[in-house]
Formats: C-alpha cells, sequence, structure tokens
C-alpha cells in the first residue's frame, strides 16, 4: 500500500508527480494519465514532503524531509532529516 503523502508535479513534464510514501518509505514517480508508478528513491522513514532544488546546481534535484516515521514521531524524533535524491535522467 502506497499511502502517499505529499507530492510536487514534475516541472518537466506535468503529466507526472513525485509522490511522498509513507507505505513504502519511498518517493514516488507516478503518471497522472495511465495511474503507474515507479519508485525513484526509497529506504526513508517517514516521507512526508517534497520539493524542487532551486538552483542550477540542483535544478535536477528533488529534497525530501522525513518525519521519522512511527517510532521515531511518537520516540526520541531519530530519522527526521532533509534528504537530497538527484534524479538525473528520470526527469528528462
Amino acid at each position: 500500500m502506497a499511502v502517499p503523502e505529499d507530492l510536487i508535479l514534475d516541472i518537466f513534464n506535468p503529466s507526472f508527480a513525485f509522490v511522498c510514501s509513507q507505505g513504502f518509505g519511498a518517493v514516488l514517480r507516478g503518471d497522472l494519465e495511465s495511474g503507474s508508478t515507479i519508485q525513484v528513491a526509497s529506504n526513508f522513514s517517514g516521507p512526508s514532503a517534497v520539493a524542487w532544488g532551486r538552483g542550477v546546481s540542483d535544478e535536477n534535484s528533488l529534497y525530501l524531509t522525513t518525519n521519522g516515521g512511527i517510532k521515531g514521531v511518537l520516540g526520541n524524533g531519530v530519522g527526521q532529516e532533509v534528504s537530497r535524491i538527484d534524479l538525473g535522467d528520470i526527469v528528462l
């Protein structure tokens, strides 16, 4: 089960969106027309929000925040972080 948390449209092709998946601990790229998805990054504890880089050096990157998952939220906050995901050819 994907359990989507947040999404952002693909700035290079608005027929796609990048979705934070709590259930998979991953970021998925979803085709808004067909409904199909591919996993672009994984092994995150509670992916919660995603945003595009804003400079020339990170224009093909997403920044992902995590909430640490259930243990992180209820425990000591371990796992809360910001990660950079370099998408490379995925967005071309």
